[in-house]
């Protein structure tokens, strides 16, 4: 399953949308959320997701997996989301970049190449 991804350099944790899940065949996987955090979107709306998802994906043309914990989002303009913890944890860990980045013209956002998803 392709999906793509969107870098958010400002947000906290990592998300991919209900929809994606669910079109991935992957609602078994699915696990309630056991902390109580509060994130706050870009409008200053709070959300409590309620479950989240360990899926192993790789970028499009790569042969190197990751397994990455995502909390699932309800709503939202984007198939997955990278927050700043992800992105900081990958300058550590890699000496070229693993993400390849292009700029949407369109919308002007940064965007991840497309991932694979493994089931």
């Amino acid at each position: 399953m392709r999906a793509k991804g969107l870098l958010d350099t400002q947000g906290s944790g990592n998300w991919i949308s209900r929809d994606l899940v669910k079109r991935a065949g992957l609602q078994d996987k699915v696990s309630l959320v056991t902390d109580n955090k509060t994130f706050i979107d870009s409008q200053g709306s709070r959300y409590k997701p309620e479950h989240h998802i360990e899926l192993t994906w790789y970028p499009n043309r790569s042969t190197t997996t990751r397994v990455t914990d995502f909390l699932i989002s309800d709503g939202g303009p984007f198939d997955v989301l990278f927050g700043k913890e992800f992105l900081e944890d990958e300058r550590k860990n890699v000496a070229k970049p693993v993400l390849s980045i292009f700029t949407d013209k369109r919308t002007n956002s940064k965007q991840l190449d497309s991932l694979v998803i493994k089931n």
